[in-house]
């Protein structure tokens, strides 16, 4: 008959695989690992996004200034932007006009018989994309005498004219309901989706103001 030692207990052999604390503590290695890659690719698409943003502002901005250059450039004065509005620029002699139209910069059509203000603009084109908003378009005028002599300047056929000259500023943003008191982007929205840019120029007129 066998005999057993009843001192001696027997031997289980341990299943392969891993324990519960194990698994809990993998979970928690793994979870920590994903946290850290999404906050990477938020902050690379934030930097991403916030580019394309820039370029989207910059573009139109670019294109209004450039455009505004373009037809002023046969412009025979300024709207007298002292007394009258100055967030509308009336080129006498081009028959347009530019203003801020609900959240773009539009080019109208304009007779240099009427006040130079947006209600007697016909025709508006936006020349900015509703990609973007105009949070502001300025002007500024300027001394229209010589700065170099302080006296009048004379045309081309040498009769004594003023020397009309305007600073148009305009500011072009995405999100402009996240543009702090100074038209700049709040700081958490910069981070995100809000851009500005500001972009100025100096046109000059040999034909004094309307």
């Amino acid at each position: 008959m066998l005999e057993t030692n009843p001192s001696v207990a027997p031997v289980v052999k341990r299943q392969g695989g891993f324990s519960l604390i194990e698994l809990l503590l993998a979970m928690a290695l793994f979870s920590f690992a994903l946290l850290v890659i999404s906050i990477g690719f938020l902050a690379l698409f934030r930097i991403y996004q916030s580019g394309i943003n820039d370029r989207r502002t910059q573009l139109n901005a670019r294109q209004a200034i450039d455009q505004i250059v373009e037809a002023a450039r046969g412009a025979q004065g300024f709207n007298d932007v002292t007394t009258l509005n100055a967030g509308v620029l009336c080129l006498d002699g081009t028959g347009k006009m530019y203003y801020v139209s609900g959240t773009a910069l539009v080019e109208a059509n304009w007779d240099s018989s009427q006040t130079c203000d947006a209600t007697h603009g016909t025709s508006p084109l936006a020349i900015t994309t509703n990609e973007v908003q105009v949070a502001a378009l300025n002007v500024e005028q300027y001394d229209d005498l010589n700065p170099a002599t302080g006296q009048p300047l004379l045309c081309n056929n040498l009769a004594l004219c003023q020397l009309d000259t305007v600073r148009v500023d305009v500011r072009v943003t995405i999100n402009k309901n996240d543009l702090d008191s100074s038209g700049n982007c709040k700081p958490a929205a910069a981070a995100f989706s809000c851009s500005v840019t500001p972009i100025s120029t100096t046109i000059t007129s040999r034909g004094g103001l309307l």
